[in-house]
């Protein structure tokens, strides 16, 4: 055992203990994806469900599919959920879409409406780029990490590995549908498009 746990669990404890007395024999509905399983976290979930379970919290699972959890997500309906998005264009307003008020029911799955967000983000939006656009950027950026209605916890990493008869592929910064844009060199030195039938 840690010598820092006992003097961290204390004050710990102490703050969470009025959670405990009022949710205690109480019933909760919470969503279990099979996204959430497949992703490695049962085990974590399964050991929280027994600090619930051990503290008098019941939990009642719902299960759906992805197209059900999006509905629900888009109408306010889910609590919780794990999802993930990658950039598609240099433009690092993209993920400020994700938490803008009137994007409610759309792409702001978390419902967040702060109206100094909003406005932030609307007056960059009319901005060119720049050092002025930039800096209300980096502003909304600093109240969407100090309200926290997304909680970020990974960063994706591509690595690639190509036949050398792979022709004209080089990874786009955004675009995903590079596969358009390659073709595979033949025994001859033509490539597959340019053989005739």
């Amino acid at each position: 055992m840690s010598l820092v746990f006992p003097h961290t669990f204390v004050p710990w404890f102490r703050a969470v203990a009025p959670y405990i007395h009022a949710y205690r024999g109480k019933t909760f509905v919470a969503g279990l994806t099979g996204e959430a399983i497949a992703a490695g976290k049962l085990e974590a979930f399964v050991q929280d469900l027994a600090i619930l379970h051990a503290i008098g919290i019941k939990l009642v699972f719902k299960t759906a599919k992805w197209p059900e959890n999006l509905k629900a997500s888009r109408a306010g309906k889910l609590m919780m959920w794990g999802v993930a998005w990658g950039g598609t264009s240099p433009d690092g307003s993209y993920f400020l879409d994700l938490l803008y008020g009137p994007n409610k029911g759309q792409a702001n799955h978390a419902r967040f409406d702060l109206p100094q967000f909003n406005a932030l983000f609307e007056r960059q939006f009319l901005l060119p780029d720049g050092p002025e656009r930039e800096a209300l950027i980096r502003q909304a950026k600093l109240l969407a990490v100090a309200y926290m209605p997304y909680k970020v916890n990974s960063h994706r990493i591509a690595t690639d590995l190509l036949q050398p008869k792979v022709v004209g592929y080089r990874r786009h910064p955004f675009m995903r549908e590079f596969w358009r844009y390659i073709d595979i060199e033949s025994d001859t030195g033509r490539t597959a498009a340019a053989t005739p039938p």
